[in-house]
Formats: C-alpha cells, sequence, structure tokens
C-alpha cells in the first residue's frame, strides 16, 4: 500500500485497511495496518507487527514470523516476501523456497520474476543495483544489466536503460520489451513503457500516451497526458485534467469527470472524487460512494480499501501536491 505523510504526530494518526464486496459491503472489517489484494485465494496484510495470509472469509492462513517486514500477493505459487531489507520468496505453505538475497523483488509471471541486485543500502534505502529475472528456483536466468524491469506479460516485458540519474535513481531513459529469454523482442525504444493486457500495452512517446500492439507498431495515436493497461475491453487515459476510458480503436467511450480513475476489474473501475476514492460501473454511474482515502481493484470478488484515523475519526489528508480546502 501506499505511504502518506503524516501533518500530525505520528502516534495520532494511522490508517485502517480491510475489504469490501461490490455492494459496498466492509466484509473484511478496516483493522488491519496494511494490506494487499486478494490473489490466488489470499491477501497479504498486517495487524500489529505481523504479516499474515488471510482468506475471503478474513480467516488466517499463513502466520509469517515476526521478523519478516513485508510480504506481497501470490502469483503462480509464490509470493516475495522482505526479511530486514532483503527480499525472498515463500510458497503458499509458508514456507521460504527461495532466500532472502535480493534488494527488491516482484511478481512472478510466465516463470520469471524481476529482481534487483548489486544495490547498496544508504539514507534508509537502496542505491544503484541492476534488474534482472529469476526462474522459479532463484536462478537469475536473464542478467541483471536494466536499470528498471517490469513483470513478463503476453511473452514480453518492458525494460529501461536509463539515461539520466538523480542521487543514483533513473530518473528518464529508453525502454523496450524484452522476451523470456532477454532478448530484444520489440524495436521501439520510447520515453516510459508498460506491460502488455489484451494485445496492447501503454508507451510514451515524447509528453504523450499511445498505445502499440504485440509488433510494436503504434495502433493509438500518442495523444493522451496518461495511460493505463487494457481490462475488460477498455483503458483508463487522461483527457486534460479528467479521466476518460477508450476501447481498443482509441475511442473515447466514456468520459467521468473524475481527477483520478484506473482500469475495470469484475466490472468496476476506482476513480476518485476529491480527496476520496470509490467505484464506477462501465456506464459511469457511482456504485460505490467516494470516501476511502485509497482503494485497491476488486479481486476474487473483494477490494481492499483503506481509511487514515484521527483522534477516533475518520482523517482524510489531502494529496500533498494538492491545496487543502479553506473551511
Amino acid at each position: 500500500m501506499p505511504g502518506w505523510v503524516s501533518e500530525v504526530p505520528a502516534n495520532m494518526v494511522f490508517s485502517k485497511f480491510g475489504f469490501i464486496d461490490a455492494a459496498g459491503r466492509e466484509v473484511i472489517p478496516l483493522k488491519f495496518q496494511h494490506g494487499f489484494s486478494f490473489s490466488q485465494g489470499l491477501a497479504p496484510v498486517k495487524q500489529g507487527e505481523q504479516w499474515h495470509y488471510i482468506d475471503p472469509q478474513g480467516k488466517k492462513v499463513i502466520q509469517l514470523p515476526i521478523v519478516v517486514t513485508e510480504a506481497r500477493p501470490f502469483a503462480e505459487d509464490l509470493a516475495p516476501v522482505r526479511v530486514g531489507k532483503k527480499w525472498g520468496y515463500i510458497d503458499r505453505s509458508g514456507v521460504r523456497v527461495i532466500e532472502d538475497k535480493f534488494d527488491e523483488a516482484g511478481p512472478f509471471s510466465q516463470g520469471r520474476a524481476a529482481v534487483r541486485v548489486g544495490s547498496r543500502w544508504e539514507g534508509g534505502g537502496w542505491k544503484g543495483g541492476k534488474y534482472g529475472y529469476i526462474d522459479g528456483q532463484g536462478n537469475l536466468i536473464i542478467p541483471a544489466q536494466f536499470d528498471r524491469a517490469e513483470p513478463f506479460s503476453q511473452g514480453r516485458a518492458a525494460v529501461m536503460q536509463a539515461e539520466k540519474w538523480f542521487y543514483e535513481v533513473p530518473v528518464t531513459g529508453k525502454w523496450t520489451y524484452i522476451d523470456i529469454h532477454g532478448k530484444t523482442a520489440l524495436q521501439p525504444r520510447v520515453d516510459w513503457a508498460h506491460p502488455f493486457s489484451q494485445d496492447l500495452a501503454p508507451v510514451k512517446v515524447g509528453d504523450r500516451y499511445g498505445y502499440i500492439d504485440l509488433t510494436g507498431k503504434l495502433v493509438i495515436p500518442a495523444q493522451f497526458w496518461d495511460a493505463g493497461p487494457f481490462s475488460e475491453g477498455l483503458a483508463p487515459v487522461r483527457l486534460e485534467r479528467k479521466m476518460g476510458f477508450i476501447d481498443k480503436t482509441g475511442k473515447v467511450v466514456l468520459e467521468t469527470g473524475f481527477v483520478e480513475a484506473r482500469g475495470f476489474s469484475q466490472g468496476l473501475a476506482p476513480v476518485r472524487a476529491d480527496y476520496q476514492w470509490g467505484f464506477i460501473d462501465r456506464t459511469g454511474k457511482i456504485v460505490i460512494e467516494p470516501k476511502y482515502l485509497e482503494v485497491l481493484s476488486f479481486s476474487q470478488g473483494l477490494a481492499g480499501v483503506v481509511r487514515k484515523v484521527f483522534m477516533g475519526g475518520d482523517y482524510l489528508r489531502p494529496p500533498r501536491d494538492e491545496p487543502r480546502p479553506k473551511d
């Protein structure tokens, strides 16, 4: 989950994370400090100082030891977990099957997972290092040579070679796509690239976003200020200051009027009105009123939601790049 910068003492503000159903009912109480979406029937949540995995009924299924400082969703029966500063992977029984030796670790997809190695810990975070890909046994089968790397999807993964850095963090560079063997799969070098979904991938060309197909051809011109992946036949795009949705021809089929929107999942899409998130259906109708500080997309009939609590009541802090409304 995202983090937030508090405007009051930390011991007076905390988050509550739980799950709602498609009717907006809070079916797993908002009692966790952090959490992620359900995947393969389990969701990682943090309660107190300990992470564990729950099932869709909220029952604890895997209890992780206190030394685990973060856990992520399962994919292909493996889940990244962090012990101290290093990441490894557990199986669905909670057993560590890939040792904690990576600076960062992503989800498995198509038998590969992006990992970061060779970094150094400085100032509370990792600096430097490169990304490569491991197999299900933890072997680095695509050498660590990239400055950023996305998960594989439809046989391709977006990777970046940096051109400009800021305090050893890559900020700009050229992106392309590799195949599962690490070979260049598509020739276009773009300013930003995302994973493929439903045969299309959003890419940034100059200061605008469009979509390429599996051959690398730009089939929806770079005309949007921002763009997300396709899901359920639609993709969220930024139209000036508001968000809309396009179909696979690039036609705008839904203008939402919201300042933020994410892709549809199980017929519902997260949207942000002012400083709070809710959900709309495919007609643009609000079906779950915006009242949450943050939401995750629906997965397996449930969506993770966050409220922030301040002195016993809901405390919704506007994003740092937006002014607080005047009283």
